[in-house]
C-alpha cells in the first residue's frame, strides 16, 4: 500500500497490529457512544506541523487518509494548537474548515491526544445532518475516550523504547530528556537494591517540595 504521508506509514505499519485494532475500536466505541457518524484519528506530524489522517470509522473515502490540517485550521486544528477539546458547528461558522473529501461535517468535536504534554494527534468526531449539534456532554464522553486512547498509545511508545523497537532519535528533545531521567533512576535504584527505601523517601521529599 502507498502511504502519502510519513508518519502516517510509520503508525500503520511499525505499529503493532493489536495495538492498531485496539485504537480503532476504542475510536469506533467513541463513535457511537456519542451517536455520531464518523470518527478519525488524526497524528500530529512535527517535521511540517500538521495533523494527518491515520484513520478512519464511518464512510468517508479512505482517500481522506494521509491529507492534513494545519495547526489552528479549523475546530481539528484549534484543539491540537490550545491542546483542549473543541465543538464547533455551522451554526457557528467561523471555525468550521472542510478538508477536500471530508463529506461536509455540520458539526465536529475535536480532542487533542496528548503524551506528556505533548501533542500526539486529535481524534474527531462528526454528525452531518443538518442541525445535528453535540453537547457539552457528548464533549466530555468523547474525551474520556481520548484519554484511554493518550494510556495505550504512551504504554506502546514506552514497550517500544524498551525493546529497541523506538529510539530515542525518534523522540522530541524534551521527551529524550524525561526518558533519561526515567533510565538515570531504573540505574539508581538497580546500583543500590538496598537502598530503595531511602530512595523512595527522597523522591517524596522532592515531590513535597515542588507542590
Amino acid at each position: 500500500m502507498k502511504y502519502k504521508n510519513k508518519t502516517v506509514e510509520q503508525w500503520q505499519t511499525q505499529t503493532d497490529p493489536e495495538v492498531l485494532r485496539t485504537v480503532r475500536s476504542l475510536l469506533a466505541l467513541g463513535v457511537s457512544a456519542i451517536r455520531a457518524d464518523e470518527g478519525a484519528l488524526l497524528i500530529y506530524d512535527h517535521s511540517k506541523h500538521v495533523l494527518v489522517f491515520a484513520d478512519i470509522v464511518g464512510n468517508s473515502p479512505k482517500d481522506l487518509i494521509g491529507k492534513s490540517v494545519a495547526l489552528g485550521d479549523g475546530v481539528t486544528g484549534n484543539a491540537a494548537l490550545l491542546r483542549e477539546m473543541q465543538i464547533g458547528s455551522r451554526l457557528v461558522n467561523d471555525q468550521m474548515r472542510d478538508v477536500e473529501g471530508d463529506g461536509h461535517p455540520f458539526s465536529v468535536i475535536a480532542v487533542p491526544i496528548l503524551i506528556a504534554d505533548d501533542l500526539w494527534g486529535c481524534i474527531t468526531a462528526v454528525r452531518f445532518s443538518e442541525g445535528a449539534t453535540f453537547t457539552s456532554e457528548d464533549g466530555d464522553t468523547y474525551l474520556r475516550y481520548a484519554s484511554i486512547l493518550s494510556c495505550i498509545i504512551n504504554m506502546n511508545r514506552q514497550l517500544e523504547l524498551s525493546t529497541g523497537k523506538l529510539s530515542q532519535s525518534d523522540l522530541l528533545p524534551e521527551q529524550c530528556e524525561e526518558q533519561k531521567l526515567v533510565q538515570q533512576f531504573r540505574t539508581l535504584v538497580s546500583e543500590n537494591p538496598d537502598k530503595k527505601a531511602e530512595i523512595r523517601n527522597l523522591l517524596q521529599i522532592l515531590g513535597n517540595l515542588m507542590q
